[in-house]
């Protein structure tokens, strides 16, 4: 009957099927994304929590599906497991991996874990390369790792998960003691059915292995991981391994305690941190313009120079006229006496043009005064020297 229904499906609608399910598994691994930001950014005292982000979406990428967990440990360290796929000849493999990401990372690096399935299946066998970390239900692949112990020189995500996958892929850890091996390959699987369904039922044959892949995934799927304790993390050297966590839990709860009881302290210092860059925001824009106004000024001073010079050639000049036409009267006439009362009033205004000068030179009076006090000599000097200029030349007619 299954098979009747499936030869009425088109395969127009398989395609959609599959696109449907397709878009389904990129919400929910953008629904898990979302998840981990906002575990993070509801954290507070993750201190680089930018980076955290970062690296947390690069591991999400790298799971072969959505049954991720997410969650926080102890208020201090951030848990992602899920499955990572191992290509060992060409087969695949699919691995629990949980990682631990600690309130200061990556200033401290994290921590790689992989499932002992020993401890839950007798006939899987752990394979010896790892016999130094029996004891407790996760295995710690840090020790095993260069990238890891170099960490603080390049801190790169990338580098200590290549290098993780690739000691599975040398050191693979699970091994069938007995029974058939529980962690089948997805070409093994796909082998089978082949052998087991005529090649003619394709659309079958789909729907068997996805349904194969289903029971998989169900059989090895884990609740939770165990938080990240002493107990639970045993490396080659156990014992001093186990106290290297037990003295890092006890300071990272010590650091979260110092936190809460200084949270008013820690936010006044951020309020103070951010008046003192605004007012040193505030003293730069008055130090600019400060320095613009010195070079405006500087400016005017030269301007205000070069009409001086320009004046006292002028008035050097009228000064030999004076002199000259002077010499030249012989008989004094009512013409001559207004030359000579025209020029004593010009002689005046040099006399209070030189005064203003030193006042402005001794900083008694602003610029804007000099400027306007020398424009109004200037133009009575002018009009002075062009009324004595007319008289001269009618006296010579």
């Amino acid at each position: 009957m299954f098979q009747k229904i499936l030869n009425f499906i088109s395969p127009q609608s398989l395609n959609d099927l599959a696109q449907v399910q397709a878009e389904s598994e990129i919400t929910k691994r953008q629904k898990k994304l979302e998840q981990m930001i906002q575990i993070i950014n509801m954290n507070e005292y993750f201190q680089y929590p930018e980076k955290l982000i970062e690296d947390g979406k690069i591991l999400m990428n790298e799971f072969s599906n959505d049954n991720i967990d997410i969650y926080i440990q102890d208020e201090s360290i951030l848990k992602i497991s899920g499955f990572v796929n191992i290509l060992i000849k060409q087969k695949s493999f699919q691995i629990v991996m949980d990682f631990s990401f600690f309130l200061n990372y990556p200033q401290q690096v994290f921590s790689i874990c992989i499932e002992n399935k020993s401890l839950e299946d007798k006939d899987i066998k752990l394979s010896s390369y790892y016999q130094s970390s029996l004891g407790g239900k996760w295995i710690s692949l840090n020790h095993y790792l260069t990238e890891s112990k170099l960490w603080l020189n390049h801190q790169n995500f990338q580098r200590v998960f290549s290098e993780a996958k690739q000691l599975l892929v040398n050191h693979f850890p699970y091994h069938k003691q007995k029974k058939q091996q529980q962690y089948f390959s997805h070409d093994q699987l796909e082998q089978k059915q082949q052998n087991s369904i005529p090649s003619n039922k394709q659309i079958e044959n789909n729907v068997e292995i996805e349904k194969k892949e289903k029971e998989i995934v169900n059989k090895n799927i884990i609740i939770s991981p165990i938080p990240l304790n002493a107990q639970d993390i045993l490396g080659p050297s156990g014992l001093q391994l186990k106290e290297e966590n037990q003295i890092q839990m006890q300071a990272t709860k010590f650091a979260i305690q110092v936190m809460r009881e200084h949270r008013n302290d820690i936010v006044t210092l951020k309020q103070q941190h951010q008046d003192l860059k605004l007012y040193k925001q505030q003293q730069d824009g008055i130090l600019i313009q400060l320095i613009w106004l010195r070079q405006k000024l500087d400016l005017d001073i030269e301007f205000a120079a070069g009409q001086y010079n320009l004046l006292q050639q002028q008035i050097n000049l009228n000064d030999k006229i004076q002199q000259k036409n002077s010499e030249e009267i012989i008989e004094f006439d009512d013409l001559s006496y207004q030359i000579i009362d025209l020029a004593a009033k010009d002689k005046a205004l040099t006399d209070c043009y030189q005064f203003i000068s030193k006042k402005f030179n001794k900083q008694i009076i602003d610029y804007q005064k000099l400027f306007q006090a020398t424009k109004e000599i200037a133009g009575q000097q002018f009009e002075l020297k062009l009324l004595m200029n007319k008289i001269y030349f009618n006296q010579q007619q």
